[in-house]
């Protein structure tokens, strides 16, 4: 099971000044360009173009135009039509489970605009988007291949290690898990939703260890004393954004999934582990790189 985000006719605050309808469409498309996926799909009901174009040509604003391009000349343009029209959808929406065409149907909201009473179906910004997601990994099981496809597709603030192609996930030794991958789905979910919202403090790994230490309730630190016995540059990674490569990244910083979601804390703890660490690229601020999912290295 995946997602389907859809627009519909109040999906946008029409009554607002002209200037804020255009950044309205403008946060929309943005969100439409980074997230859409294999995981994330986005749509508008059959009637959105018309009540669009009815409204914005009603002779309330100035520059009729100027608001067909900020809606329409972006990744807004792209998104697909559905048969159904904006009551349908959101009756769908509003009714567990709310599936259409083997995906959850969710719905866009402008400006924290809550569409649907069902629980998290209302979408209104990059955040709730990735719990949404977050939710439907954890309680919709699949491969250990499809989750790791799934979690690059979700987590887009993450770099996950791959190929300068970025088709192999390199990643993915989820199948390796002590007790049962699908056991700690949520562990694995919750651990990369924080860190995919997390703020890096630049040039201070550990102090960031720290805070997401104590964001997390699962333990997160730096290499042991263990590190004494690897060989040298044993935990460092090369990872590859839009083809470049960034090399030698330190991912001796873990999260640590020793007990089943939802089970004791106590007893021995699995050693399975979420290998990290903080990468710098050319053009943006500081990147979390997950280097590994799965058994202890």
């Amino acid at each position: 099971m995946k997602c389907n985000i859809c627009f519909v006719d109040n999906s946008f605050d029409f009554s607002l000044k002209e200037e804020q309808v255009t950044e309205s469409f403008a946060i929309a498309g943005a969100l439409v360009d980074k997230m859409s996926s294999a995981f994330v799909q986005f749509s508008k009901s059959i009637d959105f173009d018309q009540h669009a174009a009815e409204v914005i040509t009603s002779g309330i604003y100035d520059e009729v135009g100027h608001l067909f391009s900020a809606l329409y000349d972006g990744k807004m343009s792209s998104i697909f039509t559905l048969t159904i029209d904006s009551i349908e959808a959101t009756n769908i929406a509003n009714t567990p489970p709310s599936e259409l065409d083997s995906r959850l149907l969710g719905l866009y909201g402008s400006e924290g605009r809550v569409l649907t009473g069902n629980e998290g179906r209302s979408i209104y910004g990059e955040s709730c988007l990735v719990s949404y997601s977050s939710k439907i990994l954890s309680e919709n099981a699949r491969d250990h291949r499809e989750y790791a496809q799934a979690f690059k597709d979700v987590y887009t603030n993450l770099i996950f290690l791959t190929n300068s192609d970025e088709d192999d996930l390199l990643f993915n030794r989820i199948n390796k898990i002590q007790g049962g991958f699908s056991n700690f789905i949520i562990g694995i979910t919750t651990c990369l939703e924080f860190l995919n919202s997390y703020t890096i403090i630049p040039d201070d790994s550990l102090k960031n260890i720290d805070y997401i230490n104590a964001g997390l309730e699962v333990p997160v630190t730096p290499e042991g004393t263990g590190k004494n016995s690897r060989k040298r540059d044993e935990l460092k990674r090369d990872f590859y954004i839009d083809k470049v490569k960034y090399e030698n990244i330190n991912c001796e910083y873990h999260c640590k999934l020793g007990y089943v979601d939802g089970g004791l804390t106590n007893g021995k703890a699995k050693p399975n582990r979420i290998y990290f660490g903080f990468l710098v690229p050319d053009k943006s601020g500081p990147k979390i790189a997950i280097a590994h999912i799965g058994d202890h290295l």
